[in-house]
């Protein structure tokens, strides 16, 4: 392993929580607080499993429901985290002046200095739900683009993106 691999840090682990590594002969391990995520490896929580990770370089700490699957990509300009399907949360700040975004099948979100929570259900399709800050979400079958702020929600598929809407309680 090369550190110029690793991306994050798990903090939290609670129930089934598994990690795939992206190196070929490594076999998928239970994941444990201090084990480090490395580009391409695949985070698998299970049925009442949770975690919490940090990016290594502080940017993004991105905390992981059950039932939800992802992996994280880096280079010097953009860290991306690729949302398979599942709900995640994100507090984002950008120290590092590197670009931040979230890639589900349907939905690129640049992030920026932001807190959002998006759920991705097994058919691809997104809900978007902005805490703090501005995003700006792309849905990449239609390519179109809209910027969502504090308090806003926008729904993302295969039929495009829906009119923001404010959350309701």
């Amino acid at each position: 392993f090369t550190a110029d691999r690793d991306i994050a840090v798990i903090q939290f682990v609670s129930g089934s929580v598994n990690i795939k590594s992206a190196v070929e002969d490594v076999v998928q391990a239970p994941a444990i607080p201090g084990r480090t995520i490395q580009k391409g490896d695949i985070i698998h929580i299970g049925e009442n499993g949770r975690s919490e990770l940090v990016t290594i370089n502080q940017d993004i700490r991105i905390k992981l429901d059950e039932l939800t699957e992802l992996s994280l990509q880096a280079s010097n300009q953009a860290t991306q985290i690729e949302l398979h399907y599942g709900k995640v949360f994100t507090e984002s700040r950008t120290k590092s002046n590197k670009n931040s975004f979230i890639e589900t099948p349907s939905s690129r979100v640049k992030l920026g200095n932001s807190e959002i929570w998006i759920h991705c259900n097994y058919s691809g399709e997104d809900e978007i739900f902005l805490i703090e800050g501005q995003v700006i979400v792309q849905n990449k079958k239609f390519n179109t683009r809209q910027n969502i702020s504090i308090g806003e929600t926008i729904f993302s598929g295969k039929t495009g993106l829906s009119e923001k809407e404010e959350i309701h309680s």
